[in-house]
């Protein structure tokens, strides 16, 4: 799935009852360039390089965790 495309997210952002055309024109804005481009770089320098990925502690959990593992 090439969520890269318009025509696949087009149904994805209807099935959460979200407007697609609202939402893909969102996207093009990239009013939210510059705090994704943050994000990104501290999860780099955290050593984060995929999902799911969770900081908890100062402790970086990586992978499906049991809930166990999260409390």
């Amino acid at each position: 799935m090439d969520l890269g495309r318009s025509d696949v997210l087009h149904p994805l952002i209807n099935d959460v009852g979200l407007d697609p055309v609202a939402v893909l024109a969102e996207m093009t804005q990239q009013r939210y360039l510059d705090a994704i481009v943050d994000a990104l770089e501290e999860a780099m320098m955290l050593g984060i390089t995929g999902t799911p990925s969770y900081l908890l502690n100062g402790q970086v959990l990586r992978g499906v965790q049991e809930v166990e593992a999260l409390l």
